[in-house]
């Protein structure tokens, strides 16, 4: 019994924070799951001014039991029949998240391969190409998600409040920062290390690859600009060419972008190393 009362009192705890956090979302006419979010940050330990859940490990069996319930849903209202008709989109996010998830895998493997003697040049361009091909869709998940959070969301909020041409020049603008330290990192980092170093002065050609590489961090991150101010302003296309250019370069060379860009990869490292060692 003894076991039990921390367990169901987290349980009251969760359902009480959540339900506050359903009324007062739905009043402001946002999503519920943000709510929810709220809600288990009110709860957590990290809020000194609140009550907070006793038993993380607990916390972690209701959890599970959530994800059994929610996956059991899923499987109830699962029908071929919708996906068909929405057509090639939920099929083509499936592959990108299943080629997301084995990427990691498949890179690796490539780059633990033992390289003949004196292919010290392929072994770097193995580890060169693991980095970059994990920066690229890492970053570009990150700023996906950040663009659709504020367009869905922050652009209808904010109509509410703003005449049209202010809510579009904020949501742009909020987008736009929100995504920057990431497209600075998508564009930027590890350019700098000694196995890039090592590659660019091993000859012309490795430098051709190198500048290759990098012109396709650019296009990524100026797509990722031009959709945002493709759904925000309406410009001639001169002039978008030019304002995304512009703020592209105006990232790539902002100081304080690459200090903050250097402190998050640095924390996720970090972050990365410790939950290594305790596994």
């Amino acid at each position: 019994m003894s076991q039990l009362e921390p367990l169901i009192a987290d349980l009251a705890l969760i359902l009480i924070c959540a339900g506050a956090m359903t009324l007062l979302f739905k009043r402001l006419k946002q999503p519920v799951v943000l709510g929810y979010i709220v809600a288990g940050f009110l709860a957590s330990p990290n809020m000194p001014y609140m009550p907070s859940v006793t038993d993380l490990d607990g916390i972690h069996l209701w959890s599970e039991i959530g994800v059994i319930f929610l996956l059991f849903s899923l499987g109830l209202e699962f029908s071929f029949r919708k996906i068909l008709r929405m057509g090639a989109t939920p099929i083509i996010a499936a592959c990108a998240v299943i080629m997301g998830l084995t990427t990691d895998t498949m890179v690796g493997e490539q780059s633990t391969e033992k390289a003949p003697s004196g292919d010290v040049e392929g072994a770097l361009w193995r580890v060169y190409f693991k980095r970059t091909v994990l920066n690229i869709f890492i970053y570009s998940v990150l700023c996906m998600a950040l663009i659709a959070l504020v367009l869905y969301f922050g652009k209808p909020f904010l109509a509410d409040y703003l005449p049209k041409p202010w809510t579009h020049i904020v949501t742009a603008l909020c987008a736009i920062i929100l995504c920057a330290p990431f497209l600075w990192m998508l564009m930027r980092q590890g350019n700098r290390s000694a196995d890039v170093m090592a590659l660019w002065n091993s000859g012309r050609a490795s430098r051709v690859k190198l500048v290759a590489f990098q012109l396709l961090r650019f296009v990524i991150a100026a797509a990722f600009v031009s959709y945002i101010l493709g759904h925000t302003v309406r410009w001639s296309g001169m002039l978008g060419i030019f304002v995304v250019l512009a703020i592209v370069f105006s990232i790539v060379f902002s100081p304080r972008l690459q200090r903050q860009g250097e402190r998050m990869a640095k924390t996720f490292n970090e972050n990365l190393n410790q939950r290594e060692q305790g596994a």
